[in-house]
């Protein structure tokens, strides 16, 4: 028995329809393997929970919607919901995770939004949390500088102030 490690994409590419046709009878939603490729995931904010649940065909339908009313706008697969579905009960709108092929087209939909379900809805680039991970501006745990919403704290001395604005007693440098 072969297996397969730390095979590239390249090398798996060259048995391509042998491997599709086998993922499709293990997940019917797989449509096609590509080759290695870099790719931008973002956040779009604000999607109606009552129209779109968990199923593959109401995100495909969202997909459809994205791609349909945002022309150049293509998505490398269905968007997810960042929360579970207990999380997004008793809510009208929650958030979906979306990927897209090229940073350009990122910082487009930053910039201008999506337009989906007749409104146009804010979009922002997805930031990975880990609970081990500490935020540079207020020095805690759990969360990026990008998504800090409290005041800064110096790491060296602990004082209300960023670290590149510290100023040390000794040498009287500052940063």
């Amino acid at each position: 028995m072969t297996t397969l490690g730390n095979t590239p994409a390249s090398e798996i590419l060259k048995y391509k329809s042998v491997v599709e046709a086998a993922l499709r009878r293990v997940d019917k939603t797989v449509l096609q393997i590509e080759g290695d490729r870099k790719w931008y995931r973002l956040i779009v904010h604000g999607i109606k929970t009552a129209r779109y649940d968990d199923s593959p065909a109401a995100m495909a339908s969202l997909r459809n919607e994205i791609e349909g009313f945002n022309p150049s706008v293509r998505l490398l697969n269905n968007p997810r919901w960042l929360c579970r579905p207990e999380a997004r009960a008793n809510k009208k709108s929650s958030s979906v995770s979306i990927i897209v092929e090229n940073q350009e087209l990122a910082e487009s939909c930053v910039k201008k939004g999506l337009h989906i379900d007749m409104q146009r809805l804010e979009v922002v680039r997805f930031i990975a949390n880990r609970e081990d991970q500490q935020c540079s501006n207020c020095q805690r745990l759990g969360h990026h500088y990008a998504r800090c919403k409290t005041a800064p704290v110096c790491r060296l001395c602990g004082a209300n102030h960023k670290t590149t604005d510290h100023k040390c007693t000794t040498c009287n440098k500052k940063g």
